[in-house]
This record gives structure tokens, C-alpha cells and sequence, in this order.
């Protein structure tokens, strides 16, 4: 009687143990599978452990194999409910965005001076720019001018000034920066036909 009362009670310490060494392989996180070693002492006590046992103790150890156990993690708000329908805690999910900018979305930007396909009459070659952006240009956002494709000037300043710029048919536009240099918009192509006269002396009279 007394042997069967403790082979039960050995039977019955050994799932606790094994349950609770279960338990605490889930709680770390472990993956893989582990190794776990139990013995009997000298007073009949089953214990487990990790720790390989000395060569005297090989002969009563065994080896006890657990197979790896898969992790999950829960992503978002997890609402805990108790049997009664009440919320006992709320576990926030305070995973951090990549991005935390809010993006801007410009409506219109367009050169509103000189007009599209306006003739400049200038020696000098002078033109000025003038552009119109909506909403208003952001923080950290910048203007850039493009001549034939080319970027001349970057500015807060929706106004431009370009001097000696060649005779002929010429195309502008203006694009938005972010804090990058990344184009988030360009305007339409605007062409304008700079004119710049040369003024010539009179020619040499000829001798006879």
C-alpha cells in the first residue's frame, strides 16, 4: 500500500514539475528544444534540472526530451473581458509608426508671371518669376526654380530672378521640396520667348 501511495505520489510530482518547467519554457520564449535531466536521491526525491549530471551520476539519470514550443505575439489593442462581460485591463499595443509625419497634400502651384507664351523684350536678359502655391508652402518645404529642365534657384520665396538668360524660346517651371529633396509636386510647363537686341555700329566707309 504504502509503495503504491508513493508511486503515485512520485507519478502525481512529476507532471506538477514537468507542468510547471512546461510553463516556464513558454514564458521565456524558448524555441528551441530543451534538454531536461531527472534523478532520484538518495531519499527517493525525483528532482529535474538542466544541468548535466557527473559521470558517478549517470547511472540513475534520465534523460527527459521536451519538444520546442512556437511564440506568438498578439499585435494591436488586446481587450481582456472577465466572465461576467466587464473589462478587467486593456493591453496597448505602443509600437511606434516608421513615418509619424503627417503628409502634406498641395492643390495647386503654377508660374502666374511671366504668362505662358509671353514675349520678353530685354537686352540685359532679365526675367522675373513669380509663383503661386496652395496651401501654403509647408515648414522644411522649398521652391525650385527649373529653366529647360535645369534647377537654378531653391527658395522660400515664391518669387525668382534670373539675369542674362539667352534669346529664344525658353520652358519654366517650379517644383516642392520636402526636408528630403524629394519633388512632391511640379507646376505646368509655362514657355517664354526672351528677345535681347545687339546694337551695331556703323559700318566703315570705304576708300577709293
Amino acid at each position: 500500500m504504502r509503495d503504491s501511495h508513493r508511486a503515485f505520489t512520485d507519478s502525481r510530482g512529476f507532471a506538477v514539475l514537468a507542468l510547471a518547467l512546461v510553463s516556464l519554457i513558454i514564458s521565456s520564449g524558448a524555441l528551441a528544444a530543451s534538454k531536461i535531466y531527472r534523478t532520484v536521491d538518495e531519499d527517493g526525491n525525483v528532482i529535474f534540472t538542466d544541468i548535466p549530471p557527473r559521470g558517478d551520476e549517470m547511472a540513475k539519470t534520465r534523460t527527459v526530451e521536451l519538444d520546442s514550443f512556437n511564440s506568438y505575439q498578439p499585435q494591436g489593442t488586446i481587450t481582456l473581458r472577465s466572465p461576467d462581460g466587464r473589462e478587467p485591463w486593456i493591453v496597448e499595443d505602443e509600437t511606434e509608426t516608421d513615418d509619424p509625419s503627417v503628409e502634406v497634400n498641395y492643390q495647386f502651384l503654377g508660374i502666374t508671371s511671366p504668362a505662358n507664351d509671353a514675349t520678353i523684350r530685354d537686352n540685359a536678359g532679365n526675367l522675373r518669376i513669380a509663383a503661386k502655391i496652395s496651401p501654403e508652402l509647408q515648414p522644411g518645404h522649398r521652391l525650385r526654380l527649373l529653366l529647360d529642365g535645369s534647377p537654378q534657384q531653391t527658395s522660400r520665396n515664391p518669387d525668382f530672378y534670373l539675369s542674362n538668360v539667352d534669346r529664344g524660346t525658353h520652358q519654366l517651371s517650379v517644383e516642392v521640396l520636402d526636408e528630403r529633396g524629394t519633388v512632391l509636386i511640379t507646376s505646368p510647363t509655362s514657355v517664354v520667348h526672351m528677345m535681347r537686341y545687339t546694337i551695331l555700329g556703323p559700318k566703315a566707309s570705304s576708300r577709293p
